[in-house]
């Protein structure tokens, strides 16, 4: 989901003080434009900088999410209820400044299980409440027979379209690339987005062929806002692609993410280059099952100055190395590597040369599938110097990290201070948390994996060692196969003898 609201923008006004009686006792003597500015704020997502959170404790928070202590989802199991409807609901005198309070009523979600007539007109009304400021389109169009997402999309399209020129976010998912066809086909009546600021397309159908891009007729797509997005600075492309030579858009980003292009309609290296040339202040970079075409890079390494995450996943290892052999990120600190390859020697050694390692601002490390020598493995974390936080998934992983890590001479990774582990056994996973307990920084947080289902006495074992143990559900790992235990809390079972 999208965040709802933007911190830095004005609140609009809702009533005056001349407008509203103030009732004599509690929170209603408050004046409406504070309950209106309490609403907006209780209303919108608010992100790490609003709340004055640091890295490390946004990568504790991203543990937590969607977990508890005890491993289990502490997700509300009843339908949601929208914060702007439920402060409507609170009194006559919250109505009015709630249905006032245009930032309320500006994010329209079309990914409820509603009948379509009441989430148009429930969206209708929305648009109406929300006055003249930005929109955010949300709409999932997922898990939903094609007929009736062709349907649904013309509907909606009808209801937006007329206020293009004030969407802030759209965001579109669905599970069938004629659809994506669609929206495009229709967006490409808008000729510019003048406050759009965050776009992203996704569509689910897997293609057979990751060579060639199929149905051949949705191969060349629509040109969007030729006229351009003057604000947009948020791209996510899942397996939606643009006439890359055509499009005006791919300047003066923050965030892009790519993922999951067949190769005859990846960027080239060249488009590739000029993307990121263009966008001096982009701090996250994702590429994920898609990267640029081989091709010319410049002689002297691109510098992405602001660049803070990097996400490399599923893609040929060839491709990877020469995306970090070719680019520099000194602010770099998180990074997130799922690399499918029978050995990423070039990799590391591309990362890991004498004297310069490549990842030294490095505070946060993800590895899901990084196969390697224990020798190129060690080399790897031992320029690590300054990461906190590690995740590792040893459904993919060679034991051998679970080695490096516990050995003492000397510790690698020294100031490691929060493991989140998949796939290890009671034992390794003991002998993990022992040795590091001795490290220059012992461990302070753990978070398991809820599959591997360790038995009570060694959740106890490992709450008396470290000070905070939660669980996780892994979205690595791919089953067909329904969850049969237990959710109890006693049901941790041990994989092997403790």
């Amino acid at each position: 989901m999208v965040p709802h609201h933007d911190s830095e923008r004005p609140i609009t006004p809702a009533l005056s003080l001349s407008e509203a009686s103030l009732p004599y006792r509690g929170i209603e003597c408050l004046p409406p434009e504070i309950i209106s500015h309490i609403l907006t704020i209780g209303s919108r997502k608010l992100g790490p900088e609003d709340l004055g959170i640091s890295e490390d404790e946004q990568y504790n928070a991203d543990i937590d999410e969607n977990a508890d202590d005890d491993g289990n989802d502490n997700l509300s199991q009843g339908p949601p209820v929208h914060f702007a409807t439920l402060c409507s609901h609170v009194c006559q005198y919250w109505r009015t400044v709630a249905i006032s309070t245009c930032q309320l009523w500006s994010y329209l979600d079309f990914g409820e299980d509603l009948a379509l007539v009441p989430l148009l007109e429930r969206s209708e009304l929305w648009i109406a409440r929300s006055g003249d400021v930005p929109l955010i389109i949300d709409i999932d169009l997922t898990d939903i027979e094609l007929a009736y997402g062709e349907l649904k999309s013309h509907a909606i399209l009808e209801l937006i379209l007329p206020h293009a020129h004030r969407w802030r976010v759209f965001e579109l998912a669905t599970d069938f690339y004629g659809l994506i066809w669609l929206w495009q086909r229709r967006l490409a009546s808008l000729r510019s987005a003048p406050t759009l600021e965050q776009l992203g397309m996704s569509c689910h159908e897997e293609q057979i062929d990751p060579d060639v891009f199929e149905p051949r007729a949705y191969r060349s797509p629509q040109v969007l806002f030729p006229q351009g997005t003057p604000k947009l600075r948020s791209i996510l492309l899942w397996g939606v692609h643009f006439d890359w030579e055509v499009i005006t858009f791919l300047t003066g980003l923050e965030m892009l993410e790519l993922a999951w292009h067949t190769k005859d309609v990846r960027l080239t290296t060249e488009q590739f280059v000029q993307t990121l040339s263009s966008s001096p202040k982009l701090r996250t970079l994702a590429l994920t099952g898609s990267a640029p075409l081989p091709g010319t890079w410049p002689q002297e390494r691109l510098s992405l100055p602001n660049l803070v995450r990097l996400d490399i996943k599923e893609i040929d290892i060839n491709d990877a190395v020469s995306v970090v052999d070719h680019i520099e990120f000194p602010a770099l600190t998180t990074l997130n590597l799922d690399l499918e390859s029978n050995d990423v020697k070039m990799f590391i050694r591309a990362v890991c040369q004498p004297n310069k390692p490549r990842f030294g601002s490095l505070r946060s490390l993800e590895l899901v599938s990084f196969d390697c020598s224990q020798a190129d493995g060690r080399l790897f974390l031992g320029t690590l110097l300054n990461v906190k936080h590690i995740s590792l998934n040893f459904d993919y992983l060679p034991i051998h990290f679970h080695h490096s890590l516990t050995a003492d001479s000397p510790f690698l990774c020294p100031r490691l201070e929060t493991l989140r582990l998949s796939g290890l056994t009671s034992k390794h996973l003991k002998a993990l948390v022992e040795a590091r307990l001795r490290s220059p920084t012992p461990i302070q947080r753990l978070a398991i994996d809820e599959d591997n289902k360790y038995s009570a006495a060694t959740i106890q074992w490992l709450r008396s060692r470290v000070k905070t143990v939660q669980f996780f559900e892994n979205s690595d790992v791919e089953s067909d196969e329904e969850d049969e235990g237990s959710e109890n809390d006693d049901a941790y079972e041990e994989s092997d003898e403790d």
